[in-house]
């Protein structure tokens, strides 16, 4: 019952700044140009508090903490009204909302790259199989300790000095156990690859390097200690148990747990002769891995083994701060990068490249919102940024009912030479609505879905 308070909280306060700031923006535009603002509003439904200002405009607190509004004076012939005012005007006081939205983003990632965001060492999860790290005989859970000499204390800067190099035809890359000192330079060659045709935006991906984990502590497996085992599955026929250490598998010493997992996965169907470490005791287990079938036809074995791992430690944690010149340009960037990739994630939901039960609605908004406020200040400003990006974007679809629709009307009337009739205007409003209403039941739908 705590986190389901904690996440409405957090959700709330969320909304509430959300809204605040986009209505703000519609406001004090409308200022600006000498609209009388009747009404502003935020939350809907039955009214908790008002107040008036001098320009006898009645400000709103109400019950429902769900929306917001600003009401324009908007009689023809009153030239304080919103209709009463040049097209280019009106178009400034619509689009105010979405970029004080925007502007809201830059100075959440402008707090956030100033104070610093938590970082981790680079610790490999997985290297593909055939990739070019691979031939270099890279291993999992190593430590990348430099690139050519320069230190790379974290993934950040691994990226960099690998975009700097990767126009050259080798690279030495510096790695080592975690937690250990012991540096083994190992040279990829890069001859026969080019990263401008590779599809993977990523450098890490495309040589063939899967980070670690990067949760708030990430969590990485060393060892091949089996910490848990489902019920019925190979790994339980074949005795194996909790705690136990995997040594050898058909006389073949496991190194570390991705050796011991790519054993499995390549023999589904198949004995395998395992040797584990028991309580100081070396037992002989037979272990016949499952046939799994993939999406792409393959079969690959399955044991049924979650491997022990653990957190990296908080001392292992460093802040990348900058400074106030630096880190707004690195808000603005990051703002940039976002509202492109949101877009694009909208056109392919449009499209149907992507399908609509990934869209998500209020409930997981609520989730996420109360697990980021759990993480700390940082992750909250981050997901407040992300959140407010996507209600600019929202907000400039061409639906009637929306900053974008309205902003469609005036294109309309601006071609015309007049408005669009009320009845229009009324129609398509409520049609709109109707489509809103549906996409957020099916948002919803999608959140409980995701719970169950």
């Amino acid at each position: 019952m705590f986190h389901f308070y904690w996440n409405f909280a957090a959700f709330i306060i969320l909304l509430s700044i959300l809204i605040v700031v986009h209505e703000l923006g519609h406001f004090f535009v409308a200022r600006i140009f000498r609209v009388k603002v009747e009404k502003f509003s935020i939350g809907l439904g039955p009214k908790i508090f008002s107040w008036r200002n001098q320009q006898n405009t009645n400000f709103i607190i109400s019950a429902i903490p769900i929306g917001g509004y600003v009401k324009m004076l908007d009689h023809h012939i009153d030239p304080e009204a919103f209709n009463n005012k040049k097209i280019w005007q009106r178009a400034a006081i619509i689009t105010a909302g979405p970029v004080c939205n925007i502007i809201l983003a830059i100075i959440a990632y402008w707090i956030v790259f100033m104070i610093g965001i938590p970082s981790y060492p680079p610790i490999i999860s997985k290297i593909n199989p055939n990739s070019i790290v691979a031939q270099a005989k890279i291993k999992p859970f190593m430590e990348i300790k430099s690139i050519n000499n320069v230190p790379t204390p974290n993934w950040n800067s691994v990226r960099l000095q690998l975009i700097q190099n990767i126009d050259k035809q080798k690279i030495s890359i510096g790695i080592a156990p975690f937690n250990s000192e012991k540096i083994n330079n190992k040279v990829i060659n890069l001859n026969n690859f080019n990263y401008k045709q590779n599809n993977k935006d990523d450098i890490l991906l495309a040589l063939g390097i899967i980070p670690s984990d990067m949760r708030i502590e990430p969590v990485i497996a060393i060892e091949p200690i089996i910490d848990d085992i489902t019920s019925g599955t190979a790994a339980d026929k074949a005795g194996l148990k909790v705690g136990d250490k995997i040594i050898k598998v058909d006389d073949k010493i496991v190194v570390d747990w991705q050796n011991f997992i790519m054993k499995v996965r390549d023999n589904p169907g198949n004995k395998l002769t395992v040797i584990i470490d028991r309580k100081d005791k070396i037992m002989e287990v037979i272990l016949t891995p499952e046939k799994k079938l993939l999406n792409n036809n393959k079969v690959q074995g399955f044991a049924g083994i979650i491997p022990k791992t653990i957190f990296l430690p908080k001392k292992y944690t460093q802040l990348l701060s900058s400074g106030p010149l630096n880190a707004l340009n690195q808000a603005i960037n990051q703002t940039n990068k976002f509202m492109t990739l949101t877009i694009s994630i909208f056109s392919k939901l449009i499209s149907g490249d992507i399908r609509f039960n990934n869209f998500h609605g209020p409930i997981y908004i609520a989730k996420s919102a109360g697990r980021s406020a759990e993480y700390g200040l940082i992750y909250y400003l981050i997901f407040l940024a992300f959140i407010s990006l996507n209600v600019s974007i929202i907000n400039l679809f061409p639906l009637p009912i929306l900053d974008g629709g309205n902003l469609l009307f005036l294109l309309i009337e601006k071609l015309k030479g007049r408005p669009v009739s009320p009845k229009v205007q009324e129609f398509s409003y409520n049609i709109s609505a109707m489509i809103l209403i549906v996409l957020m039941i099916l948002a919803i739908f999608n959140d409980i879905a995701r719970l169950c």
